[in-house]
């Protein structure tokens, strides 16, 4: 099961948070710096553990990502009065008008 959906997200469109937005040129309280510390300790004693439960994190928080969109998205539309739009098959569309 986890292989599978794993392998979805791989190939999928969906976004998941990059860290590109962390800056470590800027001054940090001395608080973070202990943090990543017992982070980067933890990492090192127990990797395997730490390493995939840190996976399945970031994995889960992606799908928790689109989830919340999706339902913010919904929120919206029924606020704004109008029915949430039903994704239609491609078949079900009207055919474009034809040129003479």
């Amino acid at each position: 099961m986890i292989v599978g959906a794993s392998g979805f997200l791989m190939v999928s469109t969906w976004r998941f948070w990059s860290g590109k937005e962390l800056s470590f040129s800027r001054r940090h309280p001395f608080q973070i710096l202990l943090l990543i510390a017992i982070v980067l300790y933890f990492v090192l004693r127990f990797s395997q553990v730490v390493l995939f439960v840190w996976a399945l994190t970031y994995m889960f928080s992606g799908i928790w990502a689109r989830a919340a969109y999706s339902w913010s998205r919904r929120r919206r539309w029924r606020s704004a009065g109008a029915p949430a739009p039903l994704l239609e098959p491609a078949a079900a569309q009207p055919d474009p008008p034809k040129l003479p």
